[in-house]
């Protein structure tokens, strides 16, 4: 893992008007990502982790402060970050294979339809989808359109990938099989990844380093806390470790507190 700032948040706010009022959503900013981390950012309902990341992506503007990637200053979306959202946004009509396809086809112009294949199915291969790849969104469960999302999100290759409370509409079994899935991706393409969850024991899970934010509006950042752990990391083996029970009492003390704040 690089330590150069890969993501550098300096001095960033974002106010929204609602109703001819000024909404401050978040106020004052400062962060550093570095390459091949992975982060999570959790917090109160309400204070801004979504449009945080969504800053990151492009989706939404800076108006006050900036956001760098790699030295390069965010101005809108781009495909050096991927996003996966909690609605898996998969074209109906096109099956697991051609919604992987598609991805490609709109960033790999210049690439050949044997290369893209190839591409497309080292990424389903990853998220064991192979034998799916002919099937429509309809014909796979839940956990499976998120797999598709995932892989969709990894084949173009993104500097960072961008995860919006991915696994927050799925039922506790699929969820944590997917948490196993994502570690284990994780472990073998060391991407940088930034996801928002209101999760606790997934942000442990998965993370380095969970960014604690404050309750809205003008949330800012109330700690950064790492997760010393080793990988890799399965979450039926960690449950009883005593620096996740300890993790898992502060943030959620913490939370309780913010959301009576």
């Amino acid at each position: 893992m690089k330590t150069n700032g890969f993501v550098e948040i300096a001095r960033v706010k974002k106010t929204f008007k609602t109703r001819g009022k000024v909404f401050e959503a978040l106020d004052e900013i400062n962060l550093q990502f570095n390459e091949g981390e992975f982060i999570s950012l959790i917090g109160p309902s309400g204070c801004g982790k979504s449009t945080l990341l969504n800053m990151i992506a492009g989706i939404e503007s800076c108006e006050v402060g900036t956001i760098k990637l790699d030295g390069q200053v965010i101005k809108k979306p781009g495909v050096e970050r991927g996003m996966v959202f909690q609605n898996h946004a998969l074209f109906p009509w096109m099956t697991v294979y051609e919604n992987i396809m598609f991805a490609l086809d709109c960033v790999k112009e210049g690439a050949t339809k044997e290369e893209k294949d190839e591409i497309a199915m080292k990424y389903l291969e990853l998220v064991k989808l192979t034998g799916a790849k002919d099937k429509k969104p309809r014909e796979i469960s839940g956990g499976m359109k998120q797999r598709v999302g995932i892989a969709r999100a990894f084949v173009n290759n993104p500097k960072v990938l961008l995860l919006d409370e991915p696994f927050g509409a799925l039922d506790a079994l699929t969820r944590g099989s997917l948490q196993d899935e994502l570690e284990r991706i994780w472990e073998e393409e060391q991407k940088t990844v930034v996801m928002v969850t209101h999760d606790v024991e997934e942000a442990i899970l998965l993370s380095d380093r969970i960014v604690v934010m404050s309750h809205g509006p003008k949330a800012n950042i109330r700690a950064v806390i790492s997760v010393d752990i080793p990988r890799p990391r399965q979450k039926s083996d960690i449950m009883d470790n005593q620096e996740f029970i300890k993790l898992r009492k502060q943030l959620t003390n913490m939370l309780s507190q913010e959301s009576i704040a």
